[in-house]
This record gives structure tokens, C-alpha cells and sequence, in this order.
């Protein structure tokens, strides 16, 4: 078993110590804080909830449109280029969502961390 650094030793002053992060005292007003610390995630949570499904829905019709799309092809060039396009679309669109979930993933993070240390 390994020893804990020093860094994550609990003190009797101010519990677990983490780079940027600070307990509160035992007897402080936890309640308040952790109560908005738990409002503030699930606000965000639900908005990372709302933009993965409509980027699912997107994704979704996309791929009906590809589906009516094929059996209309009439030679393999027309083919090609259907399926080109549409693996085209898709990894541009990946490409645009990704960092838009990262945002919202950070911000949900840093919201909830700010909220659990704010003085009530």
C-alpha cells in the first residue's frame, strides 16, 4: 500500500487538500454550498443531455436522407459519391460538436466546483 503525498493527507483544519480545491471546515455552512454546487450540475447536465440528443436526432435524420438516397443511385460512381459526401458531412459535423461538449463538459465542472466554495 502506498502512502498518500502530502498534498492529499487530511488535516484536522481543512480535510483532503487537492491542488486548487479546498475543503471547508467541518463546521461551516456545507449544506448551502453542496446544495448549489448540486443545482449548478444538474442545470448543466440536463444542457449536456439536451445538445447530445439533438446531435443525435441530426445524426439520425442524416442518416435517413443517406438511406433514401442510395437506392437512387444508378451506377457505382453515384454511389461512391453519396456515401462520400454523407462520410464527409458526418465527420465535419463530429468535428464541430466535439468542442462544443468539451466546453459545456468544462463548464459544468467549474461551475460546480466555483458553487461548492462560495460563501453562502
Amino acid at each position: 500500500m502506498t502512502q498518500s503525498s502530502d498534498k492529499t493527507r487530511p488535516t484536522p483544519e481543512s480535510g483532503f487538500e487537492f491542488p486548487g480545491f479546498k475543503m471547508p471546515e467541518f463546521n461551516s455552512d456545507l449544506f448551502p454550498n453542496y446544495s448549489q454546487a448540486h443545482r449548478a450540475f444538474l442545470e448543466n447536465a440536463v444542457a449536456i443531455n439536451q445538445e447530445m440528443m439533438r446531435f443525435a436526432q441530426e445524426r439520425l435524420q442524416a442518416d435517413a436522407q443517406l438511406l433514401q438516397e442510395l437506392p437512387k443511385c444508378t451506377n457505382w460512381e453515384q454511389t461512391t459519391t453519396v456515401q462520400s459526401d454523407f462520410a464527409r458531412a458526418a465527420s465535419d459535423a463530429y468535428m464541430r460538436e466535439m468542442p462544443k461538449l468539451m466546453s459545456m463538459w468544462t463548464a459544468l465542472f467549474e461551475t460546480t466546483a466555483r458553487e461548492s466554495q462560495a460563501k453562502s
